[in-house]
């Protein structure tokens, strides 16, 4: 811990690990909390098919295991639909996303 040297009192000042930890409950809170009562579905509707992709290697050593991948993706992005899509819009499964 550092120590104040300013000769005000000489209170104690927040460590590195404090602060990071801090700064990742309140960032991790704000993502989960707020998401969930901020943006309403009504307002977060989308006017088209919302595009689905998977950041995986197809070709290579590993390919087999990007195939794997992008098969469960489609899987997923077929499940969706059958559930009614992505805020009221049906998902399409992209293999390129640029």
């Amino acid at each position: 811990m550092m120590q104040n040297s300013d000769g005000f009192g000489g209170s104690e000042l927040m460590s590195r690990r404090r602060f990071l930890s801090s700064t990742a409950w309140m960032a991790g809170a704000l993502a989960v909390g707020a998401g969930s009562w901020v943006l309403r579905p009504d307002w977060a509707s989308a006017a088209g098919p919302i595009k689905v992709g998977i950041a995986t290697d197809l070709t290579g050593a590993i390919g087999y295991a990007g195939n794997a991948n992008a098969n469960v993706a489609k899987m997923v992005v077929h499940d969706i639909n059958a559930n009614g899509g992505l805020l009221l819009s049906p998902a399409y499964y992209s293999d390129i996303c640029a």
